[in-house]
């Protein structure tokens, strides 16, 4: 019989605390190609912001009932179940960025498509105020392609950041750089649903007998003229937030996509830090 001592609980183990995992991130946040990664994930998803957040608000505000829209999004449930597993082959390797970068333009560009839906989509009202199954084929169509578009990148990304994670770290690393990459889509929405009524013009017929203005917008309004207000709309914040984010996104895509390529290639090592002599 062989006996083998068991190792003292505390004693001779590479597990590590929470607060020295915590301090390591600190470290792990300040190395440059995280520091990098951060300002990328943080900027991308400027140029979808308005399609993103603002699109079905106007399908809404043009008396597409609620529902229906809530309805479209069945049928696309086994797309985004599929959609993972094909686009996963082709972020694995080297380069799993490779992905999101070539669905960056496309996903740019249905922006520019969501725009021309919802100008188009009073003209398919029918008198009875309903809309043909046609156009919500259209709709469907459409946000299809943005899923595809959008699973893409988010399917490189998460690669990605599986790719580089420091395992050392366990899962935090990982956590760390999902975290940003939500914020970078978080914070976006929010600044363009501010924007929206900002960057409206409307011209505006106060209730009042005579009292015009040219070029008046409602928030120039106080809350009486508010009531009494017939205006029509100039310039929509949606179109103006849509023609700035496309721009935004060209601009991102033509100078910061060549850093996420020099990310991609840079060493392992690169995205490590196990000691306090590399931080």
């Amino acid at each position: 019989m062989i006996l083998k001592s068991e190792r003292e609980s505390g004693k001779d183990t590479d597990e590590m605390g929470v607060m020295e995992a915590y301090r390591l991130l600190g470290k792990i946040i300040r190395l440059h190609p995280v520091v990098m990664l951060s300002c990328l994930h943080l900027t991308a998803k400027i140029a979808f912001a308005a399609a993103d957040g603002i699109t079905g608000l106007k399908l809404i505000e043009h008396g597409v009932p609620k529902d229906m829209l809530a309805l479209l999004a069945v049928p696309i449930i086994p797309l985004e179940l599929l959609l993972p597993v094909v686009i996963g082959k082709y972020t694995t390797g080297r380069r799993p960025l490779t992905a999101y970068l070539t669905a960056y333009p496309y996903r740019n560009m249905l922006s520019l498509v969501f725009a021309l839906m919802v100008w188009w989509t009073p003209y398919w009202k029918q008198p009875d105020g309903q809309y043909p199954v046609a156009y919500y084929a259209l709709i469907l169509l459409i946000f299809a392609l943005q899923q595809v578009a959008l699973y893409c990148m988010f399917v490189s990304q998460m690669a990605f950041h599986a790719k580089v994670s420091d395992p050392t770290v366990g899962g935090t690393y990982m956590t760390l750089l999902n975290t940003v990459a939500n914020l970078g889509g978080n914070w976006p929405l929010t600044v363009a649903l501010s924007l929206t009524e900002l960057v409206t013009v409307r011209r505006c017929e106060k209730g009042v007998a005579g009292d015009y203005s040219s070029n008046a917008t409602l928030n120039a309004l106080d809350d009486r003229q508010w009531s009494a207000a017939n205006c029509d709309v100039l310039v929509d914040g949606y179109t103006v937030l849509i023609g700035c984010g496309f721009v935004v996104g060209c601009f991102w895509k033509l100078f910061c996509g060549k850093l996420f390529e020099q990310l991609q290639h840079l060493d392992k090592r690169s995205w490590t830090c196990s000691s306090a002599e590399r931080c």
